[in-house]
């Protein structure tokens, strides 16, 4: 073992650029699919009628329905460099997989009372969340889940294939319904 691991030193001093080359750019499937994400929101943004965020990472992509950013695009104060007050936020992990959560982001001081009227609509429609009340900056008020951890493991033409249809299916189906609960606050 010790000797392996003296060859392996050896070939890593010999060749350490192409080796450090190589790890900085290695597969990573968290950031393939984070950038499929945002890619396929940018195409189909006039389509799903929706604001893409410009910032994203690795664990996150976020997007604003035009119909909340009309109302409520303006309202909103320190997150992520935008102005929104409501963000649908696709969370990107190894441990959860990928999620949608739809937030109540931090707001200007005058329009700090429509974080708590959005809340309560979203009580009122049985929006599945934990905890009823506004804490801090950030507040999810519904989350789906699009890939299971579990189906991580699928090659990622298959997970882009799903997220293609879970994607579309939400946009047509989920998405308005919730669009339209929200606008009840404004």
């Amino acid at each position: 073992k010790f000797s392996l691991i003296n060859i392996c030193r050896k070939i890593y001093l010999k060749h350490q650029e192409a080796f450090d080359l190589i790890f900085e750019n290695k597969p990573d499937l968290i950031s393939d699919i984070s950038d499929y994400i945002y890619s396929y929101l940018l195409k189909n943004a006039d389509k799903f009628n929706i604001n893409v965020w410009d910032n994203h990472n690795k664990n996150c992509v976020r997007f604003t329905p035009n119909e909340l950013v009309k109302v409520c695009g303006q309202m909103g104060n320190g997150w992520a460099y935008q102005t929104n007050l409501i963000g649908f936020e696709f969370q990107i992990t190894e441990a959860y997989g990928v999620n949608l959560a739809v937030i109540i982001g931090p707001a200007d001081a005058q329009y700090e009372e429509y974080r708590q009227k959005i809340l309560d609509v979203a009580i009122n429609h049985n929006f599945k969340m934990k905890g009823k009340i506004l804490r801090n900056k950030w507040k999810t008020i519904t989350t789906t889940n699009f890939i299971s951890k579990e189906k991580l493991d699928m090659n990622i033409e298959d997970i882009e294939g799903n997220l293609n249809i879970e994607i579309d299916k939400y946009v047509k189906n989920t998405m308005p319904v919730i669009v339209s609960n929200l606008l009840e606050a404004f």
